[in-house]
């Protein structure tokens, strides 16, 4: 029941979290997150571990960087069940009645040359946002970073279950300060049990995208692009060998 923001800050150079068990990261009016760099250069390794988080599990990003040009980078999350309990979700018979603010369970605001691989993300609602559990959206969150970028990101034989949402990819956008999403790659994805929104959303044209081998299970749009269109020239989008 205790109010805890963050599990381990990972402002730092190269870092590994195995074979952990991170759990009861939450508060009630605040952002909270299990694990989060933003200030440290990495690399970052963070394999086979349970984490569970109220408001994001795992983030990058989400406040500007204080060394000139620092992008965390060569980052590997494999083998982790990123997990929040339905006793934290209001309405569910489980409820324990202490009304944490739920985000995300992986989200990617500043991050270069990252690969998710063979985790399993489960139980995401409607709650502080809509319930996508997997968000890449790059940002200068403070205005003094324009270096931000979220790019060479690999998404692979994970399993997305009891969600909102699947993938969101936002190329960029006013609140984003000229930070730039691009270079994702999701590929041979279980998505089961997915809610209202789309198992992926691509907002504002993001650069080189390529969602392949793929299975998903759901009722509703499948893939939404929307929002502003991107250049003819080098946007990149494929979508091939899924079943949908």
């Amino acid at each position: 029941t205790q109010e805890v923001q963050r599990g381990i800050s990972l402002n730092s150079a190269e870092t590994s979290i195995i074979n952990s068990y991170i759990s009861d990261i939450h508060e009630v009016r605040t952002e909270t997150q299990a694990i989060c760099g933003w200030n440290g250069p990495g690399p970052f390794h963070i394999i086979n571990n349970y984490i569970e988080g109220a408001g994001v599990n795992i983030m990058f990003g989400g406040s500007d960087p204080q060394i000139a040009n620092l992008v965390p980078a060569d980052i590997v999350i494999r083998g982790n069940h990123m997990f929040k309990p339905l006793t934290w979700k209001v309405g569910d018979p489980s409820y324990l009645g202490r009304h944490w603010a739920i985000k995300n369970l992986l989200e990617l605001k500043n991050a270069r040359r990252v690969t998710i691989d063979g985790n399993i993300f489960e139980n995401n609602w409607v709650d502080a946002q809509a319930g996508i559990p997997i968000v890449f959206t790059a940002r200068n969150q403070d205005g003094n970073a324009p270096w931000c970028v979220v790019e060479d990101v690999v998404f692979s034989n994970n399993t997305v279950t009891n969600t909102q949402g699947g993938v969101t990819i936002l190329k960029t956008s006013a609140e984003s300060k000229g930070a730039i999403t691009s270079r994702i790659t999701v590929t041979n994805n279980l998505f089961h049990r997915i809610g209202t929104f789309d198992a992926f959303t691509l907002l504002n044209a993001p650069n080189d995208i390529q969602i392949t081998h793929n299975t998903v299970f759901k009722n509703g749009n499948i893939v939404t692009l929307d929002g502003d269109p991107g250049t003819p020239k080098g946007s990149g989008l494929v979508i091939r060998d899924n079943l949908f």
